[in-house]
């Protein structure tokens, strides 16, 4: 099966700039303030999790997706939105298509970028430290900050 290359995996909306960051738990980027993550294929938002507030912690709540299909090295699996926590959250429950939603970062250590981490989740929690390592691949932005 063959498929276009989609920035950050599908993410983020196209021509969004990126700025790759840190991988730990998941994939650190961030993105230009007001920007928002969207689904990179259809699914559901299973649960919110909390944790210590930035930047210390994924923040209060975040949300845990699991992503169904449409996007190829993410489906089938349960995927983090760290760093993400606010207003722009998407609902526990709520099923989405391909380009809605999911979330809004609202954090940010560079003024003008909101800084967001997107991570395997097995089981529907955030994996270990290294697991962002095995899915970094899938994360390799299209449009890059010059």
């Amino acid at each position: 099966m063959s498929y276009v290359k989609r920035p950050m995996g599908g993410w983020v909306y196209q021509g969004v700039p990126t700025r790759m960051q840190r991988v730990d738990q998941g994939q650190d980027f961030e993105i230009p303030l007001g920007r928002h993550i969207i689904a990179p294929g259809w699914g559901k938002c299973v649960r919110h999790l909390s944790d210590n507030e930035w930047p210390r912690g994924f923040g209060s709540p975040y949300a845990v997706v699991w992503i169904g299909g449409h996007a190829p090295g993410f489906e089938g699996k349960y995927w983090y939105l760290g760093h993400d926590n606010g207003s722009g959250l998407i609902p526990v429950g709520k099923s989405f298509h391909t380009g809605d939603i999911l979330a809004k970062p609202n954090h940010s250590l560079n003024a003008g970028w909101g800084w967001s981490e997107i991570g395997h989740a097995p089981n529907g929690f955030p994996g270990p430290f290294g697991e962002g390592a095995k899915y970094h691949h899938l994360f390799v932005p299209v449009w890059k900050w010059q």
